[in-house]
């Protein structure tokens, strides 16, 4: 028996299988070595027909054909390209999305693709030509979420030689003989031949050079599952050396496959850089990393906010509440009783009424020994940039700051403004 089918017959689905057909003869055979291994399992041809060559509806009308010889069913999808560059990318989403929508209309947990040894090298080196992240060396996963791929341990030659021997016709795309075609041909036709004249186990070394990485990547998981707590608490925990690599785990994990090394770099520098204790990088997409002290966060990018405007202000007037803040707030001269937060102010004569604004650039608050910008009152307090434009002062008559209310609710007061109150105190409660 073949050594391709007792490879299937380790699998066992219980449910059916989408397998993604082609025609060509790596896929010609994993229908057939499917088919044959397993007579009785329910088999959906996944078909895409791609329009992009003279002979695509002759492909998939040969797929109709495989899916009649074969007792499987057919969906057959037509993709319409409308761009002139990056066609390869958006035909490869396009098939997967594909298969995952078959997937969940057929309630399969199996699709089957046939990537063999072949491809995998040309995937590691166009990987390694494009530069990226070290994980990008282990080339395609055997299993990933409901994608399946068998033959990673067979050689083109290996299903060239299954076909042959099994009598099994295909359809050959000759746009994969132009090396001009995509980067993928110029690898296989010119410079895999040529590796191989140099050393005949070229592929299979860079396939054990794959492996090895992946395994450290397994070893380097383990721990950075340990430390992925540890960067959401507060990222200055994680040792430095282990930064790096968590901080990419973490960004997977959250959905954010295609983060850009210069990226990572931008975001270690942030996360380093000691003058600045907030600030963000943009990951593309209206997404963007934030650093707030010791958390970091994804956040969809903000609308601009608008400038407060500096001359709005709302008027307290003595003993009556209001509601400009997210409780309600009391300028009053009674002696407060009950109230959950008081704070007491100096007495202020001819002062009829008091003024909440929000903050201006030039504004100080008065503290021992001196004055401090209200701009560095809030660095100080670690409010973030994006809310520091929801920080209102209390002044009076003459514009004199009384107190800095912050955005999350505390208030801070000059230091005058809290000295020892007289018979003529008045209080702040809410």
């Amino acid at each position: 028996m073949s050594k391709i089918i007792e490879t299937l017959k380790k699998y066992h689905w219980d449910t059916p299988v989408i397998i993604a057909v082609s025609g060509g003869i790596d896929s010609v055979v994993l229908l057939d070595a499917l088919y044959q291994s397993h007579p009785q399992q329910t088999i959906v041809i996944a078909h895409v027909n791609y329009h992009l060559r003279a002979e695509s509806d002759g492909d998939a009308a040969f797929v109709a054909q495989l899916a009649e010889k074969y007792q499987a069913q057919l969906v057959i999808k037509d993709f319409h390209n409308q761009a002139s560059s990056g066609i390869e990318g958006r035909a490869r989403d396009f098939r997967y999305k594909f298969f995952e929508e078959l997937a969940q209309q057929y309630h399969s947990q199996t699709v089957l693709v046939a990537h063999h040894a072949d491809d995998q090298v040309e995937t590691i080196l166009l990987n390694l030509i494009r530069g990226g992240q070290l994980n990008q060396l282990t080339g395609m996963s055997a299993v990933r979420d409901k994608v399946l791929r068998p033959f990673l341990n067979y050689y083109r030659q290996d299903l060239f030689d299954y076909a042959q021997e099994h009598h099994l016709s295909w359809r050959e795309d000759e746009t994969n003989f132009d090396p001009s075609y995509t980067a993928r041909n110029a690898i296989r036709q010119n410079i895999l031949p040529a590796l191989s004249a140099l050393n005949s186990g070229a592929k299979r070394h860079i396939l054990d050079f794959a492996n090895q990485i992946a395994r450290q990547e397994q070893l380097m998981n383990q721990q950075i599952q340990l430390f992925l707590p540890q960067l959401e608490e507060d990222w200055t925990k994680v040792p430095e050396d282990w930064l790096n690599p968590t901080l990419k785990r973490w960004l997977t994990d959250k959905g954010f496959y295609r983060v850009k090394n210069q990226q990572l770099i931008a975001i270690d520098h942030l996360l380093k850089n000691r003058q600045k204790p907030s600030g963000y990088i943009d990951l593309g997409g209206d997404w963007q990393f934030h650093k707030i002290y010791q958390k970091i966060c994804l956040k969809k990018k903000a609308k601009k906010p608008k400038k407060p405007q500096e001359n709005l202000s709302v008027m307290l007037e003595l003993n009556q509440w209001n509601f400009l803040t997210d409780k309600p707030l009391c300028w009053s001269n009674q002696q407060p009783e009950g109230y959950e937060h008081v704070i007491k102010l100096p007495g202020l004569p001819g002062v009829n009424h008091l003024f909440l604004r929000p903050f201006r650039s030039a504004d100080r608050l008065v503290i021992k020994g001196g004055s401090k910008a209200v701009r560095r009152v809030l660095i100080d307090a670690k409010i973030p940039l994006e809310n520091r434009h929801h920080a209102l002062v209390l002044t009076a008559n003459d514009n004199k700051i009384l107190g800095l209310r912050l955005p999350n609710g505390k208030w801070q007061m000059s230091q005058d403004s809290s000295a020892q109150a007289n018979q003529d105190s008045t209080w702040l409660v809410w």
